[in-house]
């Protein structure tokens, strides 16, 4: 996608194209029980990753919307963002829950297959409103005139503050991954519950964190970003403390217990995030801004997917032990870079 921007291809048509991949590579995953093949699965996957498009939003935003209001505008995208990943999985179960009951099975639709059937359709309405209500954002100075890249104007971009960006936005959805997965597991490897009850588990926690990092919108009013990032990981770090089993005396407390800290601790995550949506198109030159926003989105995949990773193979003490030093080294990061962390003097 990036490639694309830098041929000068604008953010419809790169929209459109990956839209229309994520039709064919649906459509392939709903054929998968059909032709009984594991490597239809495996290209079907590949088409769908391919045409995700994630930085689509970022790009958007940082040339259509003015630094004041970005700020407020990227947290309600990273919202949206955490209300897919939360209603994906829920979506499915309520989908396969929907077949059985229906007592729907063929060789086209059954329980495997649907998920591939549902987002074919829905990336075809996609692919509607894009093509019917989608508008570029307008042109900037650095799109009309693109200047030549220069060994001064890359480490501009590449300060320490830009950096440490990065590592947040590393850190904040590696957290919320490994508090999704081990929180699952906890429950049914410890606490001896059942996929149903784990689930609902987890699915409640994400309930109340959406509001909470839709609702913390409101500092980017009240505070600088950079301030507001500091504050939530001192929060974040406070938060993670509740994570830690104490010996307490019930199951059913241990979970009460940790069910706070996870909504606390998740939701700081996440205003984390926000926070880094908002101010890395901020920290470089009009120019950077789709490669910023690409390494970004780059770093946090990377993150979703190490938290995963690491979460199925921690215990109780090493996750909460390894929440905390996530949160801590970004306060002391954030903290060290501080001064670094301000608008770019030719952000736009």
């Amino acid at each position: 996608n990036y490639w694309m921007l830098q041929r000068s291809m604008d953010l419809k048509s790169i929209l459109f194209l990956m839209v229309f991949g994520g039709i064919l590579g649906n459509t392939l995953y709903g054929l998968g029980a059909l032709t009984r093949s594991k490597w239809t699965l495996l290209f079907a996957r590949s088409i769908i990753g391919i045409c995700q498009c994630q930085i689509a939003g970022p790009v958007y935003i940082a040339k259509a919307v003015g630094i004041q209001r970005r700020s407020r505008v990227m947290f309600i995208f990273a919202t949206c963002t955490a209300v897919a990943f939360t209603s994906g999985p829920l979506l499915a179960g309520l989908l396969v829950t929907f077949l059985k009951e229906a007592r729907i099975h063929n060789l086209v639709l059954d329980s495997d297959t649907i998920p591939g059937w549902f987002m074919a359709i829905l990336y075809l309405f996609y692919l509607l409103k894009v093509f019917f209500i989608f508008e570029n954002p307008p042109q900037e100075a650095a799109d009309r005139h693109p200047r030549p890249s220069s060994a001064g104007q890359d480490e501009q971009m590449w300060s320490c503050g830009l950096l440490v960006c990065y590592w947040a936005m590393f850190a904040g959805p590696m957290a919320n991954t490994m508090c999704e997965v081990f929180g699952v597991k906890l429950a049914q490897q410890w606490w001896g519950w059942n996929v149903e009850a784990s689930g609902y588990y987890m699915a409640f926690v994400m309930a109340l964190v959406i509001p909470l990092s839709l609702g913390s919108g409101k500092l980017t009013e009240l505070i600088e970003d950079r301030r507001g990032l500091r504050l939530v990981c001192a929060a974040g770090t406070l938060c993670s403390v509740l994570l830690y089993d104490f010996g307490y005396s019930s199951t059913r407390v241990y979970a009460s217990v940790l069910f706070l800290g996870l909504v606390l601790y998740q939701g700081s995550a996440c205003i984390v995030r926000n926070y880094i949506y908002a101010m890395v198109s901020k920290l470089v030159p009009t120019s950077k801004k789709p490669l910023a926003s690409t390494i970004m989105m780059s770093v946090l995949t990377v993150g979703r997917g190490t938290g995963s990773i690491i979460g199925a193979l921690l215990s109780p003490t090493s996750f909460a032990i390894a929440q905390t030093a996530l949160f801590s080294i970004t306060l002391v990061l954030v903290s060290c870079t501080y001064s670094h962390l301000q608008q770019h003097a030719k952000a736009t």
